[in-house]
């Protein structure tokens, strides 16, 4: 958000003919703007930002913008052809090659700085930093937010040349680690995997999560959680059911994107089936307070807590546009 708007930057497929490939297509990032954030009244003609396609193949998507002070940070999803020995990395789970984490910075959305891979070399995706700095004693860290499946992990670290390092890489992703790192594992049914949608939102009840989720048909869904403040890595309230999924005629929705306004919380996400992948970007709005007291009757595992006379617990707080 920013004065007079808010700033949407969007991932898009531009077909391509490529030998020996299952995919087709190589995604750019655009930029649109919206005065009243829900209508588009800027949309630049151009790709705001994109990566050469020899070194990434199917280019950066699935954007996440985080502010923190003067500098936003955008985190994307990159296909890169680097080679690693996964002997180095202990983490008993299926190693695919495929997305990485990719960083842009920008101060003003007309000039970007490109920082490149700052992931592990495995499939890991759907990342995003923390809006706050997490102090422990007199350091500063930034947190960041990512997914080696299925689960929501975050780390910690100072700068961003540390993400850099192989050496520090192998430490986080030490079995031990990562278990430790997980701050949110698939409970429900609704849930094979899941990943952090938009940046988590301060509220007065807790750290607002949103999560995308697949179920077994790999249909999406979003979700909400609410952690500790003073400890985001804590999840104390989880809706045990999406509080958006998608209709028939939507067949998906994924969000990586929302800001809080006056009270107001708008999530934007793409719809689209399997066949024409995300068609286009719709939005959804509710009350912060109505949906934060919603998630407060749920525990972190989605158990009721309390129970309101004559309300139903499975009643959404969203309205759709």
């Amino acid at each position: 958000m920013i004065r007079g708007g808010v700033h949407i930057i969007y991932s898009a497929d531009e077909k391509i003919e490529r030998d020996n490939s299952r995919r087709a297509f190589h995604s750019r990032l655009g930029y649109a703007h919206s005065k009243n954030l829900t209508k588009i009244d800027k949309r630049n003609p151009l790709p705001i930002a994109f990566v050469d396609p020899r070194q990434y193949p199917n280019g950066i998507q699935d954007p996440r913008i985080t502010k923190i002070n003067k500098t936003y940070y955008i985190i994307t999803s990159a296909n890169n052809r680097k080679e690693v020995d996964w002997k180095k990395f202990d983490l008993g789970l299926e190693i695919i090659r495929g997305a990485y984490i990719y960083l842009i910075i920008t101060r003003n959305f007309k000039s970007f700085v490109h920082k490149g891979d700052i992931g592990p070399v495995i499939y890991d995706k759907n990342c995003a930093l923390h809006p706050e700095k997490i102090y422990l004693g007199n350091r500063s860290y930034f947190m960041m937010y990512h997914r080696v499946f299925p689960n929501i992990q975050a780390v910690l670290f100072e700068t961003f040349q540390e993400l850099k390092s192989n050496h520090y890489w192998r430490k986080q992703l030490k079995r031990d680690n990562l278990s430790r790192n997980t701050i949110m594992k698939p409970l429900f049914e609704w849930e094979r995997c899941i990943s952090l949608g938009p940046p988590t939102i301060k509220t007065t009840k807790g750290w607002l999560l949103i999560y995308n989720a697949a179920n077994n048909n790999k249909i999406y869904s979003i979700g909400a959680a609410l952690s500790e403040l003073d400890n985001p890595f804590c999840v104390i309230h989880r809706s045990p059911i999406p509080i958006l999924e998608p209709t028939i005629e939507e067949g998906n929705m994924y969000s990586t994107g929302a800001t809080l306004i006056n009270g107001t919380l708008y999530i934007y996400y793409g719809v689209g089936t399997k066949l024409n992948r995300n068609k286009e970007i719709r939005h959804a709005q509710v009350k912060i307070d109505r949906l934060t007291e919603y998630l407060t009757h749920f525990d972190s595992g989605g158990k009721i807590m309390k129970v309101e006379q004559n309300r139903k617990q499975d009643q959404k707080p969203f309205r759709n546009y």
